[in-house]
C-alpha cells in the first residue's frame, strides 16, 4: 500500500509536469516586459509591496489592473481594498524524509486582508504630503482556527518547580493588525522647495536591506540555538524610517530604527528577577534598564548608470547594528547579542539580460553570562513518590561520596547549604556539615564566555531574456558560511556561521519553494563527537551553498495570462559534519548510537519545482506550486541520527534491540510538496 501511494504521488508530479509543459507549446507567446519599465514600476510600489514569499496584498495601482474603490475630496484620496486567498497544502516525507513514518499531512488555509490607504497634498506640493496605510489580516487553517492567534509562550509554577513554556490558542477566527503606518513629507512640513524630497515614516511596516538575506521582513524568524530571536510574528516590525533622495534619480538613502523587543517600559519589567541564576547576582537579581532589542540600519541606493540602450546599474551598500540584551540560550536573560552586518547588493538590468548579486559579512559578538544551572525539578522514585529535588546537586551520607548517592532534596536545610556554596564553582568540592554531604554536578556552573560573529554570505544570479518567444532562462548560485553549535564548547571563540536577521530568502531569479521557502526538512547542525549535536537544528540561509537553473515562460492561453516557472536546484552543506553510525562497535559490543570518524558527504540534495499562475479574470488568479526534494548522500550518511524529541526514545517497547531505530528517525526518502490557491484581490 505504501509503495502504491508513493508511486501515485510520483505519477501526479510527472503528470503535472507534462500538462504544464503542454500548455507552454499550446499557448501563444507574448513579449516579456521591458526590464526598465519593471524597474520604474518596482520603485513606485516599493513602499507597499512585500517579498513574494509573504504574498501580501497589492495596495498601489498597477497599470492595466482594476482600480481600487476610492473617494476623493479636494486634495485628498481614500482607497479601500481587500484580498481573499484560499489554499490547499500537501506534504509528504517533508520533515524526517522517512516514508516508514506517518510523515504526511495536508490542510486548507484561508488568508483575508482588508486595507485602507489615504493621502493628501499631491496637487498642492507635487507629491504626497501625508500618507497612511492600514492592513487588517485574518489567517487560519480550516478546523484549527487558533493556530495563528495563540498567546505568547509562558512558564507556570508547581510548588518550587517552573514548568516548560506553553501557550493557549483562541477558539474563534480572529483578525489582527498586519501593517499600520503614517508617512510625512519633511519638505511639505518645513516649507522646503527642491527636487530632493525627504520623508519620515513610522509605525508597523515591512523593511529589508538588499535582497532581505542580512536583514529581512520575517519578523522573528526562528534561530533557536542563538539568543537572537525565536518567535515568528505575522505582522510587520514596528519602526521609524527616514528616507529620501540626495541626488534625484541617482542617490537615495534609508535611515532605519526598529524596536524588536521591549523590556523596560514599566517598573515591573525593570525590577523583574531574571538574574537569580547568575553567579554573584542573588542579592541583586533585577533585570535593570536598557535591556531592549533594537536595531539601527543605513542603506544607500545608487543608480550608477541609467540608459535605455545600455541598461541600468543599481548599487546598494548597507550596514546595520542590532543590540539585543536579556536573550535566552538556556535560561531567561542568560546572554546578550551585539550583531552587526555590512554588505552590498548590485543589480544590472538590460533589455536582453539581467545580472545581480549580494555579499555580506557579520561582526559583533554573543556574550553568555556565568550562570548556575541548578534548578528545582520534580522526580518520581521507584515507589511512585514524587518530590522536589535539585537538578545539579547530589547528596550522600559519607565523605567518601560513593554510597547512597541521590539527588539532593529541595528542603530548607539543603537550600541553606547550597546557597552558601553557589558562588564557589569547585566541581570536586564536598560541602555541608553533614551528614548528609553535598557535591555539585560537573555541569552545574556555566562559565562566562564570548562567541565572536564571523559569518559571511554571497549570492548571484543572471537571466537571459528572449522577448520574441516570451521566455527567460536564469542561473543562480549562492553560499553562506556554517559552523558547529557555538555553545558546545564553553570557551571564547569565533562563530563562523552566517546569521541573517529575520531572514526568509528563497532565491531571486532562481527560486526554491521547498528547501528554502517551506523549511520543514530537518537540518541538524554539524555532528562532531556526540549525538547531542543533532538536537540543534538550523534551517535558515546558513551553512549552505547551492547551484540552480530556472526558466520562465509567459504565454496567453485563450486570451488569459499564464506564467510558468520551473526551477532545478542542488544544495550542499558548507561546514563538514561527521557520519552517524547507529550500530557503532565499542569494545566488541554493538552500542546504539555513535559518531563515525569519517566525514559525511556535503551533498544535501536536489529540488525540482514548478510554479504556475493563471489569470482567469482581472485580479482573480489560480496558481499551483509543485516540488520534489531528492535527498543527497549527506542524509544517507546521517540516517538514523536521533534529533530533538526523538520518536524512537519515546516508544513504549521493552526490548528495542529487535527494532531498527532508523525506521523512526531522519532518513533519506524523497519528499513532496503541493500547493493550490485561489487568489482574488480588489
Amino acid at each position: 500500500m505504501k509503495k502504491a501511494l508513493i508511486a501515485s504521488n510520483k505519477y501526479i508530479l510527472v503528470c503535472s509536469l507534462i500538462i504544464q509543459s503542454s500548455l507552454i507549446f499550446a499557448a501563444e507567446p507574448v513579449p516579456i516586459e521591458n526590464p526598465l519599465t519593471k524597474r520604474e514600476l518596482a520603485k513606485e510600489q516599493k513602499e507597499y509591496t512585500d517579498r513574494d514569499i509573504f504574498e501580501l496584498i497589492k495596495s498601489q495601482q498597477v497599470p492595466g489592473d482594476k482600480r481600487s474603490f476610492s473617494i476623493r475630496k479636494g486634495d485628498g484620496k481614500l482607497s479601500l481594498g481587500a484580498r481573499a486567498l484560499n489554499e490547499y497544502y500537501f506534504y509528504r516525507n517533508a520533515v524526517l524524509l522517512n516514508s516508514n513514518l506517518p510523515d504526511e499531512y495536508g490542510f486548507f488555509k484561508t488568508t483575508a486582508d482588508i486595507f485602507m490607504q489615504t493621502h493628501w497634498g499631491k496637487k498642492k506640493y507635487g507629491h504626497k504630503a501625508i500618507e497612511a496605510f492600514f492592513n487588517l489580516r485574518h489567517k487560519s487553517e480550516w478546523g484549527l482556527f487558533g493556530k495563528s492567534t495563540g498567546t505568547q509562550k509562558a512558564t507556570s509554577s508547581v510548588g518550587q518547580v517552573s514548568t516548560k513554556k506553553h501557550s493557549h490558542s483562541a477558539s474563534k477566527p480572529l483578525m489582527w493588525l498586519k501593517d499600520a503606518w503614517v508617512k510625512l513629507s519633511l519638505n511639505a512640513t518645513f516649507g522646503y522647495v527642491g527636487e530632493n524630497i525627504h520623508f519620515l515614516k513610522a509605525g508597523f511596516f515591512p523593511f529589508q536591506l538588499g535582497r532581505g538575506i542580512s536583514l529581512g521582513q520575517g519578523y522573528g524568524t526562528p534561530k533557536d540555538f542563538l539568543g537572537i530571536y525565536n518567535q515568528l510574528n505575522d505582522f510587520s516590525t514596528p519602526g521609524i524610517l527616514f528616507t529620501g533622495s540626495l541626488m534625484k534619480k541617482v542617490l537615495e538613502y534609508d535611515l532605519y530604527y526598529a524596536k524588536y523587543d521591549e523590556k523596560g517600559q514599566s517598573f515591573g519589567q525593570t525590577f523583574a528577577s531574571t538574574r537569580e541564576n547568575h553567579v554573584g547576582k542573588r542579592t541583586f537579581p533585577f533585570r535593570g534598564v536598557a535591556k531592549d532589542d533594537e536595531l539601527w540600519a543605513l542603506q544607500l541606493r545608487w543608480t550608477a548608470a541609467n540608459s535605455k540602450r545600455y541598461g541600468t546599474l543599481d548599487i546598494n551598500p548597507y550596514i546595520f547594528y542590532n543590540e539585543a540584551s536579556d536573550k535566552t540560550v538556556e535560561f531567561e536573560s542568560d546572554s546578550k547579542s551585539r550583531l552587526g552586518t555590512g554588505g552590498v547588493s548590485v543589480e544590472y538590468l538590460h533589455p536582453r539580460f539581467e545580472i545581480g548579486g549580494e555579499c555580506a559579512f557579520n561582526f559583533g559578538y554573543e556574550e553568555l553570562y556565568n550562570i548556575d544551572r541548578n534548578v528545582i525539578k520534580l522526580k518520581t522514585d521507584v515507589d511512585g513518590t514524587t518530590k522536589e529535588v535539585y537538578s545539579h546537586v547530589q547528596q550522600a551520607d559519607n565523605l567518601a561520596f560513593d554510597l547512597n548517592l541521590i539527588s539532593a532534596p529541595a528542603i530548607p536545610t539543603t537550600k541553606t547549604a547550597i546557597i552558601a556554596n553557589e558562588d564557589a564553582p569547585d566541581q570536586t568540592k564536598v560541602y555541608g556539615t553533614g551528614p548528609p554531604f553535598y557535591k555539585n554536578n560537573s555541569r552545574r556552573f556555566r562559565p562566562g564566555y564570548c562567541n565572536q560573529y564571523r559569518g559571511w554570505m554571497v549570492v548571484g544570479d543572471m537571466s537571459y531574456i528572449m522577448p520574441s518567444v516570451g521566455c527567460r532562462i536564469s542561473l543562480g548560485a549562492g553560499a553562506a558560511s556554517g559552523d558547529q553549535n557555538p555553545h558546545k564548547e564553553e570557551v571564547n571563540k569565533n562563530y563562523k556561521g552566517f546569521i541573517g536577521l529575520h531572514e526568509l530568502y528563497t532565491g531571486n531569479r532562481v527560486r526554491s519553494i521547498f528547501f528554502l521557502d517551506r523549511r520543514s526538512i530537518k537540518r541538524p547542525l554539524t555532528l562532531v563527537d556526540s549525538v547531542s549535536d543533532a538536537s540543534v537544528e538550523d534551517t535558515t540561509f546558513s551553512d549552505l551553498w547551492y547551484l540552480g537553473i530556472g526558466g520562465t515562460f509567459k504565454p496567453t492561453f485563450k486570451n488569459h495570462k499564464c506564467i510558468l516557472n520551473m526551477n532545478s536546484m542542488f544544495f550542499f552543506k558548507q561546514h563538514p559534519s561527521k557520519k552517524y553510525d547507529r550500530f557503532k562497535e565499542v569494545a566488541g559490543n554493538r552500542e546504539l548510537g555513535g559518531i563515525s570518524e569519517d566525514n559525511a558527504s556535503p551533498y544535501l540534495g536536489y529540488e525540482l519545482n514548478i510554479i504556475s499562475e493563471y489569470t482567469i479574470f482581472t485580479d482573480f488568479k489560480v496558481s499551483a506550486k509543485l516540488a520534489a526534494f531528492m535527498p543527497g548522500s549527506y542524509y544517507s550518511d546521517i540516517k538514523g541520527t536521533p534529533l530533538r524529541d526523538d520518536i524512537f526514545a519515546r516508544l513504549e517497547q521493552a526490548d528495542k534491540q529487535k527494532l531498527d531505530s532508523a525506521n523512526y528517525r531522519i532518513s533519506n526518502h524523497t519528499a513532496y510538496f503541493v500547493n493550490f490557491r485561489f487568489d482574488y484581490r480588489f
